[in-house]
C-alpha cells in the first residue's frame, strides 16, 4: 500500500517515540520494547501487503549468512575488550532500574534476540526499506535510535563509533533484503548480533558487581 511521504516519516519516528517513552519517561525496558514494537507493528499492518509479510520467509542464502553472521557475532567479544577502558560499574543498576534484574533479565534478553530482529528487519528492511546502492537516511535513523540507549552505558567516543557501525550494518541488512529479495538473513544476523550483545552485556555487568 502507497503512503506519503509525511506518513512515512511518522512511522521513521516510532522508534525515537518508544525509546524516549520507554527509558525517559517510564523508565522501563519492558515498557519500551513493547510499545517500540506494537508502533512497529502498527505501522506494517497499514502498510505491507501479504506478499511483503512473506518476504520474512525468504531469502535464505547459508554463504551470506554464515559470512554475515560471523562478523556480527564479533560484536559481543569487542564490548568485552572494550570494557576494560570504561566504567561499567553502574551497568547492573541501570539494568535493576529499567525492571531488567533476575528472571525478568533472562526473559528479557529472550525476548529481545528471537522476536526483536523479526520485527525490527520487517520494518526497517521490509517497510522503510529501498534499492538504492547509497546511504539512506533509514541507514542512519537505524544507527542513531540506538544511541538513546547506548547513552546511559559508554561514553561519547565509544557511543560515537558503535552508531557507526549501526549504520554500516543496516546498509548491509538493505542490501542483502535487496539481493536475495527476503529478510531472513538480515533477521538471522540480526539475532546473532544481539545475542551476542546482551551475552556480554550480561556477564559483564555481573562480574562487575561480583568483584
Amino acid at each position: 500500500m502507497p503512503y506519503s511521504a509525511f506518513i512515512r516519516g511518522i512511522f521513521l519516528s516510532f522508534p525515537f517515540q518508544a525509546m524516549f517513552l520507554g527509558l525517559y519517561i517510564f523508565e522501563n525496558a519492558w515498557v519500551t520494547i513493547i510499545l517500540y514494537h506494537f508502533l512497529m507493528l502498527l505501522a506494517m499492518s497499514i502498510s505491507l501487503s501479504n506478499e511483503d509479510f512473506s518476504k520474512i520467509f525468504k531469502g535464505l542464502n547459508l554463504p551470506s549468512c554464515l559470512l554475515i553472521g560471523g562478523i556480527y557475532l564479533q560484536a559481543g567479544p569487542c564490548l568485552f575488550f572494550i570494557h576494560k577502558y570504561i566504567d561499567t560499574s553502574s551497568w547492573l543498576s541501570i539494568l535493576s532500574e529499567w525492571g531488567l534484574s533476575g528472571w525478568s533479565l533472562g526473559l528479557f534478553m529472550l525476548y529481545f534476540f528471537t522476536v526483536n530482529p523479526v520485527l525490527e528487519e520487517s520494518f526497517w528492511r521490509n517497510l522503510l526499506g529501498s534499492k538504492s546502492k547509497k546511504l539512506i537516511i533509514e541507514d542512519v535513523l537505524f544507527g542513531t535510535y540506538h544511541s538513546m540507549i547506548l547513552v546511559h552505558f559508554v561514553p561519547v567516543s565509544i557511543l560515537l563509533v558503535s552508531v557507526s557501525a549501526l549504520i554500516i550494518a543496516a546498509y548491509i541488512w538493505r542490501q542483502q533484503t535487496t539481493r536475495l529479495g527476503g529478510t531472513l538473513v538480515p533477521i538471522m544476523t540480526h539475532a546473532a548480533a544481539d545475542l551476542s550483545l546482551i551475552m556480554a552485556l550480561w556477564y559483564i555487568a555481573k562480574t562487575t558487581a561480583a568483584s
